[in-house]
């Protein structure tokens, strides 16, 4: 049961963060794209087993961190969110980017908003 508990938290916030990382991987501003893609590419290229192992020997380093990162639950949480987070981001640009022109000017003739499209 835990398994589940972990994966399922695991792919929810992968899905919602991963998104906003693929909206700021397709922004206008140069700053926010180049983090969007270090972001997924260090993530990407980084082994789970080494960020898991990074995540949860963190508190040795920072003792700060220990009140929460010293739960198994929670710091294998936050790294496989980490990691899944870049590949969900690619999947979405990925379908972001699919959407052809025309579709956006289909959206304007049909007086929707930037937002709305």
């Amino acid at each position: 049961m835990l398994v589940v508990e972990l994966s399922v938290a695991t792919w929810v916030l992968a899905v919602v963060l991963g998104f906003f990382v693929a909206l700021a991987d397709r922004s206008g501003l140069m700053v926010v794209r180049r983090a969007a893609a270090l972001y997924v590419w260090f993530f990407r290229s980084l082994p789970l087993l080494v960020l898991l192992i990074f995540v949860y020997n963190l508190p040795q380093a920072f003792p700060s961190t220990s009140a929460l990162l010293s739960i198994p639950f929670v710091a294998g949480l936050l790294a496989m969110v980490l990691s899944e987070t870049a590949y969900i981001a690619e999947i979405h640009r990925g379908a972001l980017v699919s959407v052809g022109k025309g579709q956006y000017e289909a959206g304007r003739v049909l007086g929707l908003s930037r937002a709305g499209i």
